[in-house]
């Protein structure tokens, strides 16, 4: 019953997400407002991490199978792309590098943000 639980509790903020998104004017993934919402509920402890452990790591164990359909859709499609191979890859490798960098940016930001609110709180 437990893993049932958290199975709801994720699929609740995902539809969440999907609904929070047909109501913006702008086009935002409802799967990337759903885990902008996690995190939220997350922060203000809301949701405790007990409450999802399971499920995630569940998750975290299998999530490769989840690139299978993908992959398979890449082979069926190959003669399509084919004549974009270079392209291809060279965006793929480029995106790569950009999410790296930014996601390193965005951790050492925030830390020196966390040390800066500690040293204010010690004070």
């Amino acid at each position: 019953m437990k893993i049932a639980l958290q199975v709801a509790v994720v699929f609740l903020i995902s539809w969440l997400g999907d609904v929070i998104s047909t109501f913006l004017p702008i086009p935002i993934p409802g799967s990337v407002i759903g885990m902008i919402l996690l995190f939220i509920l997350l922060m203000i402890k809301i949701i405790k991490v007990e409450h999802i452990k399971e499920k995630i790591e569940f998750l975290k164990v299998h999530m490769p199978m989840f690139f299978i359909p993908a992959g398979v859709e890449i082979m069926e499609k190959y003669d399509f792309v084919k004549g974009s191979i270079v392209q291809l890859l060279i965006v793929c490798v480029l995106s790569t590098i950009i999410t790296f960098a930014v996601t390193v940016y965005t951790v050492k930001g925030v830390i020196i943000l966390q040390n800066k609110i500690k040293k204010g709180s010690e004070k």
